[in-house]
């Protein structure tokens, strides 16, 4: 028994076990007694109500180890208006840097998986809206629209970046 109650796996059920019974013991619904830990991931995919539950359980929008996304390059590689809204109503600043990437950066990236042309172009301009700064490079040097051509995102968006950023 010595040996179960001390492995990886009895440790991780335990500590399960107490965050759910602290979930319930606050009125959160067992499903979400992680969701504090869970933010970034829940905004990839486009979870809303895992993105308010999250926030609810005050999650702040610092990367952190449990999540392969965190909230501003989930949120901006998906591209969901509704979700990065949540997100900056609690106070998350629109040029966050992640990853060495802004929302902005990661919106216009043009990969496999990601919603483009119409998708892309409308979140790309309501951030721009918003305030987010095209000027703002990633860790390689790149600003927004140096991704967008290189990555051949739809020609309005490029030109729409173009519009936008200084030389």
């Amino acid at each position: 028994m010595a040996t179960l109650t001390n492995s990886p796996q009895y440790q991780k059920a335990v500590t399960d076990y107490q965050r759910v019974k602290a979930a319930k013991a606050h009125g959160i619904a067992p499903q979400w007694a992680n969701a504090k830990a869970m933010l970034g991931t829940y905004a990839f995919w486009g979870n809303v109500e895992g993105v308010k539950q999250a926030l609810i359980q005050g999650a702040d929008f610092e990367l952190n180890d449990e999540q392969r996304w965190g909230p501003v390059s989930g949120a901006g590689y998906r591209r969901y208006i509704e979700i990065t809204q949540l997100m900056l109503d609690r106070g998350m600043d629109i040029n966050k840097v992640e990853k060495g990437k802004t929302l902005l950066a990661n919106a216009s990236y043009n990969g496999p998986g990601q919603p483009a042309g119409d998708q892309q172009f409308a979140y790309i301009k309501w951030l721009l809206e918003k305030g987010a700064n095209p000027n703002i490079p990633d860790s390689a040097g790149q600003k927004p629209v140096d991704i967008a051509v290189g990555t051949q995102a739809d020609q309005r968006v490029v030109e729409l970046l173009k519009a936008n950023t200084k030389d």
